[in-house]
């Protein structure tokens, strides 16, 4: 998994790095990897999650609670810096919204709101990444606009 997921990295920075890229070439190759990309990330995130519990780790004695908050902090910290920041990626961070969603609900839901820490967590960095993907979109807008008036 983890050898996929650097791959995916290295294809996702190729498509990238393409300064004079079409419309197609974005909506089939950009955005296709970086949905690969982000679902790959997710699941290498969990099935690293799933190892620790599988082996027992107890975490150097630090609760799973806090322990999944510091993940969250890393995923965000991950979207915020890279795929927000550096590329203005709104599809990356979408799937990443609806994959902490999924988190949410199942927390409410399953775990009856039973680690409100995690729940607030979750919701701050939910809010964190909506943000984000309004002032990109609120950018695009903006350049596009100049473009058209130069």
């Amino acid at each position: 998994m983890l050898v996929l997921l650097l791959t995916l990295i290295s294809i996702y920075m190729k498509t990238r790095s393409g300064k004079d890229t079409s419309f197609k070439e974005k909506l089939c190759a950009s955005s296709t990897f970086s949905l690969y990309l982000v679902w790959i990330t997710v699941a290498t995130i969990t099935n690293i999650t799933a190892w620790l519990v599988d082996i027992k780790w107890n975490g150097w004695g630090v609760s799973p609670q806090i322990w999944t908050a510091i993940a969250i902090v890393v995923a965000i910290i991950i979207i915020t810096v890279l795929f927000q920041k550096r590329f203005r990626d709104i599809l990356y961070s979408a799937v990443v919204l609806w994959a902490f969603l999924g988190i949410l609900i199942r927390h409410v839901t399953i775990f009856n709101s039973e680690y409100p820490v995690v729940l607030v967590n979750i919701g701050l960095e939910m809010v964190i990444i909506f943000v984000g993907m309004i002032i990109i979109a609120r950018e695009r807008k903006f350049c596009k606009y100049i473009s058209k008036s130069n």
